[in-house]
Order: C-alpha cells, then sequence, then structure tokens
C-alpha cells in the first residue's frame, strides 16, 4: 500500500480501550468499502463480541473485511471471523 499524507488529517493517541473501542466500533459503522484490522489481543469477552457482531454487520452491509489477529496474544481466542 502507499498512502500519502494530506491537509487535514489528524492524529490522536487513544490510551486504552475505553477511548479505542467506541471509535473503532464507530469506524466500522461507518465503513463503507473495506476495514482492515490488526489487533494483538482479542478475546471472547463483551468487547471482543461486540467487534465480532460489528464486523458481520459491516459484511452484510457489502463491505470487505481483512483482520489480522496476533496468535501470541490471543492464543485461545475462538471467535469465528470467517462467518461473513
Amino acid at each position: 500500500m502507499n498512502f500519502h499524507w494530506q491537509e487535514g488529517n489528524k492524529l490522536r493517541l487513544l490510551e486504552n480501550g475505553d477511548e479505542f473501542f467506541p471509535r473503532v466500533f464507530g469506524a466500522i459503522q461507518r465503513a463503507e468499502r473495506t476495514i482492515m484490522l490488526e489487533t494483538f489481543i482479542l478475546f471472547e469477552d463483551d468487547v471482543g463480541n461486540a467487534l465480532h457482531r460489528e464486523l458481520l454487520a459491516a459484511a452484510q452491509r457489502g463491505v470487505k473485511i481483512e483482520v489480522m489477529v496476533d496468535g501470541y496474544g490471543s492464543p485461545i481466542c475462538q471467535i469465528n471471523l470467517s462467518t461473513a
């Protein structure tokens, strides 16, 4: 991929899950074409299951979903992301 900085872009450090996940869910809900998600930790907890639901809903809208989950940080995760 080749991305170029465009005027008006902003960066903001989200320091914890309370800041991060509401923004991620909002971005997933607004996605129109593609979602590329990479995460070190994914658990089958309330947050992981909510993420799964949001990704499935996006896929059902026709959004292409690509997810990479680290096997070390999420060794026992059984969430099936291939059902969409």
